[in-house]
């Protein structure tokens, strides 16, 4: 019989959203990876395809990411300020 703590770590909907979305886009790059090799690279310029538009994607969260954190840089500067 599985103990409380197994069956917690079983339930997809207690896992935290970030993890949960970074094993699905680890487990869509490993389907369309395996696809890839199926197909014996007859894809290969819709791959340079997906991984450009991919990396825009990872760029433009890093930009929104740094951009949030500069705004509550300058929010706890104007903070201690006054």
């Amino acid at each position: 019989m599985d103990s409380p703590r197994s069956i917690q770590l079983a339930h997809p909907a207690k896992e935290p959203a970030s993890k949960r979305a970074a094993r699905d886009r680890a487990s869509f790059f490993l389907f369309f990876t395996v696809f890839l090799l199926e197909n014996n690279g007859e894809c290969c310029e819709f791959f340079q395809l997906f991984i450009y538009v991919f990396l825009l994607k990872i760029g433009s969260q890093l930009k929104f990411l740094y951009s949030m954190k500069i705004k509550e840089q300058t929010r706890k500067l104007a903070a201690g300020c006054t």
